[in-house]
């Protein structure tokens, strides 16, 4: 292996997010972004951005029990949000919460300078590693109609030891690229905090270029931002036709099709049975310690197995002479 691609979320970091600030816009208040924001979310699932807002909601001691949550979407990586449509005072209305530039892209604005002032705080928050959610909300019955209300900082911190085991890994050849789904400026911060590089592409930076030009530009670069499950495997597909042998972690059942088509697919520890079925290796803790350990291990046993060829070989040789000669 002389690729390596690093999920950010889980991975790299603790997997262990809670709301640090609330960002209301317009006349809402921050109590207001919470509100509409569980109102989005779901106990009974196993998303962990949805436990954190409802655990944040608690420490607040916001009341919803006047709501009724008529239908719920959960998130889907292919849309990156999550929505619900909730009944107040025998009055519907539609609640959305999710990735910020998804949301902004459904919201009408009637003062241009007010997306601008969004775009700023974003970049702002996410320049300094937080991952940020956006929360809107529709008119009453005028579901389409979305109305902007704030944002929420979460935090999501590194494992103490990620920084030096990415380090490690590199001083074994290997190039790490980290890959995430939240936007550049917190793909930035991290690859920063770990010390991987500053070379940050959107997928998005690639529309347009031919497969070459595509394939010099991913193996140029230092990780991926915004991506999609289905990036991963075009990922794996060009840094391969590149002659590139690659490493590739997931988790989820999306991950699946990249872990199976890289050389080396790794399952993290709280991976999906699909995930640990089409991976070569399944890690039994969190982090990245057993990455390094495994590739320790194995060429120690590549070292091994080349050294009994090379000392068998001549060995072989002299015999098949030996017994060659006519006494």
């Amino acid at each position: 292996m002389d690729v390596l691609c690093l999920d950010k979320t889980g991975t790299l970091t603790q997997n262990k997010l809670s709301v640090i600030d609330e960002i209301p816009f317009s006349e809402y208040k921050k109590e207001e972004v919470i509100l509409f924001a569980v109102l989005a979310s779901d106990e009974s699932s196993k998303d962990l951005i949805d436990h954190a807002v409802i655990e944040h909601s608690k420490i607040m001691n916001l009341d919803t029990s006047s709501y009724k949550i008529i239908s719920f979407i959960p998130f889907d990586p292919s849309s990156k949000k999550t929505e619900s449509k909730v009944e107040y005072n025998n009055e519907q209305f539609r609640v959305v919460k999710g990735a910020p530039q998804v949301i902004i892209s459904l919201c009408n604005f009637s003062d241009e300078k007010q997306k601008l002032d969004i775009n700023d705080r974003l970049a702002d928050l996410s320049a300094k590693g937080f991952r940020v959610l956006a929360v809107a909300v529709s008119g009453e019955k005028d579901f389409d109609n979305l109305k902007f209300v704030g944002l929420l900082a979460l935090a999501d911190p590194l494992r103490p030891d990620s920084k030096s085991i990415v380090e490690e890994i590199k001083k074994f050849g290997i190039k790490v690229k980290i890959l995430t789904g939240d936007n550049i400026e917190i793909a930035k911060e991290i690859t920063k905090q770990v010390s991987s590089g500053s070379k940050i592409i959107r997928m998005t930076d690639l529309d347009g270029l031919s497969e070459s030009e595509q394939m010099e530009i991913i193996e140029d670069c230092d990780g991926f931002a915004e991506i999609y499950p289905e990036d991963k495997y075009k990922i794996v597909k060009l840094l391969q036709s590149k002659g590139h042998i690659v490493g590739m972690t997931g988790d989820g059942v999306s991950d699946s099709p990249a872990l199976k088509q890289s050389e080396v697919g790794i399952a993290v520890s709280n991976s999906t049975n699909v995930a640990k079925t089409s991976a070569s290796i399944v890690l039994t803790q969190p982090g990245l310690s057993e990455i390094a350990d495994a590739i320790i291990t194995s060429r120690q046993i590549f070292q091994r197995m080349l050294t009994w060829v090379i000392n068998k070989q001549p060995k072989s040789f002299y015999l098949m002479e030996f017994y060659s000669l006519d006494f």
